[in-house]
């Protein structure tokens, strides 16, 4: 009750509701951890997964529009790990940072994030058949989008149980831009709910890092293209006053 509203407690279990003012890092299991050793007292241990060296292969990633704040890429060659797309939601559970893999065989020339052409179509992970405008955000390849930025990932390069290669995704995406779009293609899921809520872009590059060392393949190079880092804040308060 200190830190959210308790919604149940069924055993061991218990039902938080992250309000809107903590979802930007609560929505996560690292985000509740930090909470509770506030809490009480306990000792909070946040693993750091180190950067794992590059072969010096590099994927080639163009940002061209402007609510796309940073996006971090990464190429793994014969992946020994099948359970890839688990993997991915198991981080961004952990870390808050939703990310994405796509099947590099699928993807010709390079990633660019940009605006949708009027009356381009994607059809979805799930199958639907959406056309889309240019108010919508996509990430696309020379033969047109492979995911509706934030939102949902597409058909045409999901990653199957015969996926040799894959591109990873990392990124940040202005929370409003995301938050229309997914009204609009009517689409609401894990991932547009917290980029929605406007999670830190610093969880980009780490959430990479954790993909990276739960992934066993071919490492290639991490691409970061970060045109306009984000300014950190320090504030001084004194806990005395806090009660």
């Amino acid at each position: 009750f200190l830190a959210f509203e308790v919604e149940g407690i069924e055993g061991d279990e218990i039902d938080l509701k992250g309000l809107p003012d903590r979802a930007h890092y609560a929505l996560s299991w690292i985000g509740i951890a930090y909470e509770v050793a506030a809490i009480t007292g306990l000792p909070w241990n946040k693993k750091e997964y180190l950067e794992i060296k590059g072969n010096g292969k590099k994927i080639d990633i163009i940002i061209d529009h402007p609510k796309c704040n940073r996006y971090v890429g990464r190429y793994i060659g014969n992946i020994k790990t099948k359970n890839v797309v688990e993997i991915t939601n198991n981080v961004m559970f952990t870390t808050g940072q939703p990310t994405h893999a796509f099947d590099a065989d699928k993807i010709q020339g390079s990633i660019v994030v940009r605006t949708a052409k009027n009356e381009e179509r994607i059809v979805t992970l799930d199958g639907k058949d959406i056309v889309l405008d240019p108010t919508v955000m996509v990430i696309a390849d020379d033969l047109g989008p492979l995911a509706i930025a934030g939102v949902k990932g597409g058909d045409r390069a999901k990653v199957t149980d015969t996926t040799k290669n894959i591109i990873l995704e990392s990124a940040h995406f202005d929370a409003v831009t995301i938050r229309r779009t997914s009204n609009q293609v009517g689409i609401k899921n894990d991932s547009s709910k917290r980029f929605e809520n406007d999670i830190s872009p610093s969880t980009a590059i780490e959430a990479m890092h954790m993909l990276s060392a739960l992934i066993d393949g071919e490492h290639g190079d991490i691409v970061d293209i970060y045109p306009h880092p984000a300014k950190e804040w320090i504030i001084e308060l004194d806990p005395k006053i806090i009660s």
